[in-house]
């Protein structure tokens, strides 16, 4: 599980990102404080750093002075080369000049590197206490922040340089700017929900009058998680593969909660695995709770996959089995948790090449986050059905589970017989000719 500072070193990223920079700074101060205190103890504890004489000396500018050459190895501004280029420095008239690092000689950047983190400690200083038109540099603070980010929460910070693999060339700045808004928004709401993570909430069912207030419909569905992350471990259970991954936080302007569950050989972070996946989920707004298979928004090539899906003989043979499930539902979604063309699963057949098409020509224009999903499978349970005597009972919720888990794992089995990136180079009518259905 992260750790308090890991969480706090991405919450800081997702309010510097959704424009909240004061509070983004001044967490960044408190969490550079806290950085260079844990190197320095560490080394002290390994008798790698020495005390000062004086108490009244150790401060962080002697703890900074204290990191000895393979701290400094190790340092993000060390190991990211490309992304920090370079440091403030001081010129004999008093001036200071951004300088690139020397980068034939180790020594001498190892020496530049400490310079750097004194560049931030004059940068936090400033910040906290008021006087921060003495920092020359708007850079500084970008870098201020990627680099609390690449060394609190490293786990995070290398998904999002992967994802934006061209990032180091253009600087800290545009590698903020470039996190989309909803990786940022879940970033923050990841310090919420570690309120009620571990708890010890069990789930009693939901009735109607548990959907009028999403926030006591949050309250039971966070034990419905801890029940559900219990069911998923147990030894006789087929779905043993699965956890899950996090629940949404809500306020009062939320339409949706969204519970993924995700391989549990992934270790899910604090950016949720399902945004980048294809994910069995379970999502409830104040009109009803659903149960199905979803895309992150991420997930265009894996959405791509599943149009070639629902278009081959596997998915035939899945269908035959289950078309008489009259529970299960096709539908569409936008904005995340808007439905609409809900039918009976045995409905929509009659329909499937065109909205087949339909989609996979949507998302060749389509800006990732894709905030739609077309075609899901699952199952939508309205609020207003549910009463106090007869309640969405946890082995209701369990069975519909058992049956999307293996449409899941059908999914999961399929292999597409073309990427996106070369669907995209097809002529329009060579795209239609994809479709037509096994």
């Amino acid at each position: 599980m992260a750790t308090s500072l890991e969480i706090s070193a991405e919450y800081m990223v997702g309010r510097m990102r959704l424009g909240y920079e004061n509070i983004a700074k001044f967490l960044a101060c408190s969490l550079f404080e806290a950085l260079i205190n844990a190197k320095y103890e560490n080394l002290l504890h390994h008798g790698r750093a020495n005390q000062p004489a004086d108490p009244r000396i150790d401060t962080l500018q002697y703890r900074i002075d204290q990191l000895d050459d393979q701290t400094l190895c190790d340092e993000s501004l060390n190991r990211y080369r490309n992304l920090f280029t370079a440091y403030v420095r001081r010129m004999p008239d008093g001036t200071e000049i951004r300088t690139e690092y020397y980068r034939r000689s180790e020594v001498k950047r190892l020496k530049e590197v400490r310079t750097r983190l004194h560049n931030f400690r004059h940068h936090r200083n400033a910040i906290i206490h008021g006087h921060e038109e003495t920092n020359l540099f708007p850079e500084d603070t970008f870098e201020f922040i990627i680099y609390i980010w690449a060394e609190l929460a490293n786990s995070s910070f290398e998904t999002h340089l992967r994802h934006f693999k061209d990032v180091p060339a253009i600087g800290c700045e545009e590698m903020l700017k470039s996190i989309w808004e909803i990786s940022a928004d879940y970033m923050i709401r990841a310090v919420d929900e570690l309120k009620v993570r571990d708890g010890d909430e069990t789930y009693s069912g939901l009735s109607s009058n548990d959907f009028e207030n999403m926030f006591e419909l949050r309250r039971k569905m966070a034990g419905l998680q801890n029940d559900l992350k219990e069911w998923l471990k147990g030894p006789e259970n087929i779905v043993s593969h699965l956890t899950t991954d996090i629940l949404t936080t809500i306020d009062t302007t939320s339409a949706y909660m969204w519970m993924p569950f995700v391989s549990s050989h992934i270790n899910p972070g604090n950016i949720p695995v399902g945004i980048y996946n294809c994910c069995v989920s379970i999502l409830a707004t104040p009109r009803d709770f659903r149960i199905y298979m979803d895309f992150g928004g991420y997930a265009k090539e894996q959405r791509f996959a599943y149009y070639q899906f629902l278009a081959s003989k596997d998915y035939e043979s899945w269908f035959g089995n289950h078309k008489s499930d009259e529970e299960m539902k096709v539908f569409d979604i936008d904005w995340y948790s808007s439905i609409f063309n809900a039918m009976p699963l045995n409905d929509w057949v009659g329909s499937n090449q065109m909205r087949i098409t339909l989609a996979a020509e949507k998302l060749i224009i389509a800006r990732r986050p894709v905030t739609w999903n077309r075609m899901l499978h699952g199952y939508c349970i309205d609020a207003e059905s549910l009463s106090s005597i007869d309640s969405l009972c946890f082995n209701r919720i369990t069975g519909y589970l058992h049956k999307i888990i293996d449409f899941y794992g059908v999914f999961s089995s399929f292999k597409p017989r073309m990427t996106f990136d070369d669907y995209v180079k097809l002529t329009p009518e060579k795209r239609k000719q994809l479709w037509k259905i096994s």
